[in-house]
């Protein structure tokens, strides 16, 4: 029988072979014979096999003559069952003029194999199940060779190691031949599992080892298949703190427990994100607005984390958001939120919202989020027309992201669909729905190295009856419609696209140009223009754009800076 690890000398010997040997005459009165040359003859060429018994240029005694030719003989018959020709046979023919022997290989016709059975020992476990009956029906109509057998042999071995099985063993028990074609019966010895006794963590710090145990998804005695594996990896991958520097992988204790180690490369989870933008007025005096937003992340290495966020318009808007988010991984991550709008001297706007986050898609790219909340409007008085209002709202959102290096992505796609449906009520006691959709696209194409172009869309978009004016998206600025001022327009309704293109420096830094077109409910059509680069400096990755509206001069561009630092 074939064996993936043990002796094949006897491989051949349920073969039933006819060797035909020593055609020769032998010269009176000598004891030896000058072979001037060997050659071997098969399927219609020759073949060529280094190790024959019988050499050129030599004298041999006749006993060693003849056990020379067996041997060579009984080689070419291993080399020909070995391709699958189970029935081949070799005659010697002598040419006494010139002392030369010739091996002739009859071959005749290969063996393929008819039906292949694969039983699996102890027993099936269903993760071998389907991969084994896919193995065996693809092998049917092969060429039963030893190389194949042999490497049939090894990826049954090698799919229960990936299914988890680290001491699998493969065996050919039983040959059964039907003309040229044979039914073989395999049978796989699967032994004891790999099971996760514990996990070990290398060049971790500051987070908890049972945050990251429960982050890789990996439960307690689990069977550790490569797919289990793949899965922690991608997890902790997600983490933005944590980079894992080669791929997990299994390793025996010296107890006879299981671990999986992983190699981790830890940063810090503290980053600091910073935008101010500028743009001249018609009358020369301009305004100035700004972003700050700080995520203080890992808190105390259970990979809690705060975000704070606070946004001012051109002096008559500005904006305070606080997020807290608890993680209960592999499953659940819990966020609550607080913001409030202020509007020149019109209304001040509060808000409370929850959400839940599946945690268990990110492995696959994406994940989905269900949210509520609550917000109040107060009017401030100045317009006398407003009235205190309060609306519940309650939405969902998926969210995919396949882009590799975030701080420059070369590929990928990020995308993010978010509908709601909200119930406002007025102070006097009318009510009113709305329903709203909020969506974002970005597809960055790497044409050639090192130009990269991003493709992008978005849209905000809010149906219902009498939309008030606190309401409105904002629109506008470099986080928006570029080429104008931050929260230039107010509408309740607006989608816009752009391209851009990127000359990359290195890794982190870029030159570039950017065209956005946009369509707004009260606004019409808009085009913005610019120019823009990143680099790094000691402070982080500093970005620069220079945009100009539709009918701008050069001197009414639009400047806007950003900083996204990581503080260690």
């Amino acid at each position: 029988m074939w064996s993936n690890g043990g002796n094949r000398a006897t491989e051949l010997l349920w073969l039933c072979l006819a060797i035909l040997l020593l055609n020769y005459e032998k010269a009176e009165g000598a004891d030896s014979v000058w072979v001037s040359g060997v050659r071997a003859i098969g399927g219609g060429g020759e073949i060529v096999i280094p190790s024959l018994c019988l050499q050129p240029q030599r004298w041999y005694r006749w006993a060693e003559f003849r056990e020379c030719t067996q041997r060579d003989s009984l080689l070419l018959l291993r080399w020909a069952q070995g391709q699958g020709y189970w029935f081949a046979c070799v005659d010697l023919a002598w040419d006494s003029g010139l002392a030369q022997a010739q091996y002739v290989l009859r071959l005749g016709e290969r063996v393929r194999i008819r039906s292949l059975a694969v039983r699996c020992l102890p027993d099936t476990p269903e993760v071998l199940a389907k991969r084994l009956h896919w193995i065996a029906a693809d092998a049917l109509g092969g060429v039963a060779a030893q190389s194949w057998v042999e490497a049939f042999l090894d990826s049954l071995v090698a799919v229960a190691e990936a299914a988890g099985y680290p001491a699998a063993q493969a065996d050919v028990a039983n040959v059964r031949l039907s003309g040229t074609q044979a039914e073989l019966d395999v049978v796989l010895q699967r032994g004891e599992p790999a099971r996760a006794d514990t996990l070990l963590f290398v060049g971790v710090q500051r987070t908890r080892y049972d945050f990251l145990q429960r982050w890789s998804g990996i439960k307690p005695r689990q069977v550790l298949s490569e797919e289990a594996l793949q899965g922690a990896y991608r997890s902790l991958q997600l983490l933005p703190w944590i980079e894992l520097t080669e791929f997990p992988r299994r390793q025996r204790l010296p107890d006879g427990r299981w671990a999986v180690l992983f190699t981790v490369r830890e940063g810090t989870a503290t980053a600091i994100d910073g935008l101010v933008g500028y743009a001249p007025s018609a009358g020369g005096r301009g305004s100035w607005s700004g972003v700050l937003q700080a995520r203080l992340g890992n808190l105390f290495g259970s990979g809690r984390s705060v975000f704070l966020r606070w946004h001012r318009t051109a002096g008559y808007i500005q904006e305070l958001a606080l997020q807290y988010e608890e993680p209960f991984p592999p499953v659940l991550l819990f966020r609550g939120r607080y913001e409030m709008r202020q509007q020149d001297t019109t209304y001040t706007s509060t808000s409370w919202e929850g959400g839940v986050r599946w945690l268990s898609y990110l492995t696959l790219g994406w994940y989905a989020e269900l949210f509520g909340g609550r917000q109040q409007v107060e009017p401030s008085g100045a317009v006398s027309s407003m009235v205190s209002s309060t609306t519940w709202y309650l939405g969902g959102s998926i969210v995919a992201e396949t882009v590799r290096i975030p701080s420059n992505p070369t590929e990928g796609i990020l995308f993010r669909l978010s509908p709601s449906y909200r119930w406002q009520r007025l102070m006097s006691g009318q009510r009113r729905f709305r329903v709203a959709l909020e969506n974002d696209v970005e597809y960055f194409i790497p044409l050639f190295v090192p130009l990269v172009f991003r493709v992008h869309g978005h849209g905000r978009l809010l149906w219902g009856a009498e939309i008030r004016g606190e309401e409105f998206y904002p629109i506008g600025g470099v986080q928006s419609l570029r080429g104008y001022r931050e929260a230039q327009f107010l509408t309740p309704r607006a989608v816009w696209a752009g391209v851009e293109g990127r000359w990359l420096l290195n890794p982190w830094e870029y030159l570039g140009f950017f065209l956005d077109r946009g369509w707004l409910a009260h606004g019409g059509w808009r085009t913005g223009m610019g120019i823009q680069c990143q680099v790094r400096t000691a402070i982080g990755l500093l970005q620069l754009q220079l945009g100009w509206g539709k009918d701008d001069t050069v001197g009414q561009g639009k400047l806007g800076v950003r900083i996204v630092s990581t503080v260690p």
